[in-house]
């Protein structure tokens, strides 16, 4: 009897050590979905937040999940008893165990603060950014809209610091334009290495005879930006003249001023103008409807809300179903987790354990 009670207890802790060694494989899945949701939705928490506070006049926040351990505590525990009597043959004996895990997830956060938040937050985006986001398929009037403030020296009016004389600006034909090229699959770019020591350069590509849905719209933009007939492949820099010698410039907003035309689209409660503690909307042509950014306030964020945030006794959200502002959304989330990325740029990382 005594035997069988000690193979039994060999058997039970078998059995709770080898459960306790596979928690981690088990909970990969689900933890990474956690994880996944959790920080996206804190991430567009932390971009409406800021769009709030730039109309309010405040100095924008970000804080980096810079990283992300989880690690997995498994305990076992075998118990076994029992009374052995040579002589009685009323002898029993009993045998149980207890297995369990502990999750304890460390998160570090680091600032945006520094050279870092020069480069993410004041610092013009770099035209090359603007590119990307073209290639990969984004609506060129969308982007070029929400994140340039003028091309070849065409101001775009909706820019937050366009004067009243920029309302006579080429800027928005050129974006169709653009839209219309793009659309029509002729809107190409590609980089110049160079020579040795020599800064890449970014081109753009217009050939006409190659694009007989918008051949039109090709001769028309190289008119506007005073690029020569015969010229292919236009040269695209930084700046805000002109460009000289058949080069096409490209000046972007800051990631402050973003904020700060996006915050044009905050519903700001009238008792909060008033009392002088936001902005009031500033005036100028809106964003087109399928990509403007609204932003609602009230007293309470309905259930359903895309993302919602809480600033000085008021709440403010996107709607689930609003794609217009879901879209000046991501274009923002693009392009703030392209320029946090930079040179020293960490990813998250998850690092899961068991012990």
């Amino acid at each position: 009897m005594a035997r069988a009670a000690r193979l039994l207890a060999a058997a039970l802790a078998a059995s709770l050590l080898g459960g306790c060694s596979t928690v981690g494989t088990r909970t990969l899945p689900m933890d990474r979905f956690d994880f996944t949701e959790s920080v996206s939705r804190s991430w567009r928490e932390q971009i409406l937040l800021n769009i709030v506070k730039a109309r309010y006049g405040e100095v924008p926040t970000f804080v980096e999940v810079a990283q992300i351990v989880t690690g997995y505590e498994a305990r076992s525990e075998v118990r076994v008893s029992g009374d052995f009597n040579l002589y009685n043959p009323t002898d029993f004996f009993g045998a149980g165990g207890t297995a369990s895990w502990v999750d304890r997830p460390t998160l570090t956060y680091s600032p945006l603060t520094g050279e870092k938040f020069t480069r993410v937050i004041l610092v013009p985006i770099p035209s090359s950014a603007i590119l990307l986001l073209l290639q990969a398929g984004y609506r060129a009037d969308l982007v070029m809209d929400t994140l340039v403030q003028s091309v070849n020296g065409h101001v775009n009016p909706r820019s937050p610091v366009a004067s009243a004389a920029s309302a006579a600006s080429r800027f928005p034909r050129i974006v169709e334009l653009l839209k219309r090229i793009q659309a029509a699959g002729g809107l190409d770019f590609r980089v110049d290495p160079g020579e040795k020591d020599a800064k890449p350069m970014t081109l753009m590509v217009l050939r006409s005879a190659e694009v007989p849905g918008a051949s039109a719209e090709v001769e028309e933009l190289r008119s506007i930006l005073g690029i020569p007939p015969d010229r292919i492949e236009v040269p695209l820099v930084n700046g805000v003249l002109p460009g000289r010698n058949g080069e096409v410039t490209m000046f972007c907003h800051s990631t402050l001023q973003v904020l700060l035309a996006m915050g044009n689209g905050v519903e700001v409660p009238p008792d909060h103008v008033e009392a002088g503690w936001a902005f009031p909307a500033r005036p100028g042509p809106p964003m087109p409807d399928d990509y403007r950014l609204r932003v609602r306030s009230g007293d309470s964020p309905p259930g359903d809300a895309l993302v919602s945030v809480r600033h000085l006794g008021r709440w403010f959200w996107v709607s689930q179903d609003d794609l217009a502002s879901k879209r000046a959304l991501v274009v923002l989330g693009l392009m703030l987790r392209a320029l946090e990325t930079g040179e020293g740029g960490k990813a998250p990382i998850l690092s899961i354990s068991t012990n």
